[in-house]
């Protein structure tokens, strides 16, 4: 959400659509991010016995 922010103050020429699709790509881009980081996670705790880290 915060680079979907960034980019609205970096850019006022912009049409005000243009800026909600900006942010909603950032935030689904973070959510996937954040879904992602919580999945291997819990899939590195699964497999540690595996590869030893």
């Amino acid at each position: 959400m915060s680079i979907g922010l960034l980019i609205i103050a970096i850019s006022p020429s912009m049409t005000h659509k243009t800026n909600y699709a900006l942010v909603a790509v950032g935030v689904i881009v973070t959510l996937i991010g954040y879904i992602e980081f919580r999945y291997n996670k819990r899939d590195a705790k699964k497999q540690e016995s595996h590869h030893g880290d």
